[in-house]
């Protein structure tokens, strides 16, 4: 995902904390779980999936 504004705040379940502002990037692994906190965003999102 790429922020184009706002930011957010991604804790995984392990307790890991990454925070993330307009004009940074972030992959989140397929199986990753967690929470978002945010007050609001605009991203682009893009999905890539193995064709096997």
């Amino acid at each position: 995902m790429f922020f184009l504004e706002g930011g957010v705040t991604l804790t995984s379940s392990d307790g890991t904390e990454l925070v993330i502002n307009a004009g940074e990037a972030v992959t989140i692994p397929k199986e990753w779980t967690g929470v978002f906190e945010t007050d609001g965003y605009t991203k682009i999102c893009v999905i890539y999936s193995s064709r096997e």
